[in-house]
């Protein structure tokens, strides 16, 4: 499944991350932890497969342990009459919150959200930050709950990343690129929820 680039890849991106960050190699199954969440996740749900590889701890400014590991996922695109399939190694990581939010995807915004707004309101909108509401499209089943966890602070981080997708499930927070992984991704990633 992994060849030898693969792994390459994988070794110089937490190499460089281990020289930046203070992170702690999780030698338990980070899955097992996270199972629930990780299953229903939505950010998730469209690749075929999804493998979990390695994984590192790393504390947040609030003092909070989070995660950071590298997924396999495979997928399959329709194409006319054939299905175009792929493999990608991406980052993704996790922590939990005191706070319970309910559900809330935060996701770059397209064309197209900017588009069907005009018909039809569902995003919930942060007007205090607009450059916030500008790049990201949010998502969530209960508008103050949304508005509880999107303090100034948070948003003001969130604007300083751009492409990340995020998926909140009660207080679990999962953030992720949708692209090969990479040392800046994996900075972003580690940014983002040590500030949060």
């Amino acid at each position: 499944m992994l060849d030898n680039q693969d792994l390459q890849l994988i070794k110089d991106t937490f190499k460089g991350l281990r020289r930046k960050y203070e992170l702690i190699e999780r030698k338990s199954d980070v899955k097992k932890e996270y199972m629930d969440f990780l299953d229903s996740s939505f950010l998730l749900s469209h690749y075929k497969s999804i493998d979990y590889y390695n994984a590192y701890s790393f504390l947040t400014s609030d003092n909070h342990e989070a995660l950071i590991f590298t997924i396999f996922v495979s997928y399959s695109l329709p194409s006319g009459k054939f299905n175009i399939g792929g493999l990608d190694i991406q980052l993704l990581v996790l922590r939990e919150f005191s706070n319970y939010f309910g559900k809330i995807l935060i996701r770059p915004e397209t064309v197209s959200d900017k588009i069907s707004e005009w018909f039809q309101k569902v995003e919930v909108d942060f007007p205090e930050n607009p450059k916030f509401s500008r790049n990201y499209y949010c998502l969530s089943n209960d508008k103050l709950l949304a508005k509880e966890f999107a303090i100034k602070k948070r948003l003001t981080e969130l604007e300083k990343h751009e492409d990340m997708f995020i998926e909140i499930h009660d207080n679990k927070l999962m953030a992720k690129f949708q692209r090969v992984m990479n040392f800046y991704d994996g900075c972003s990633l580690i940014e983002l929820l040590k500030n949060l």
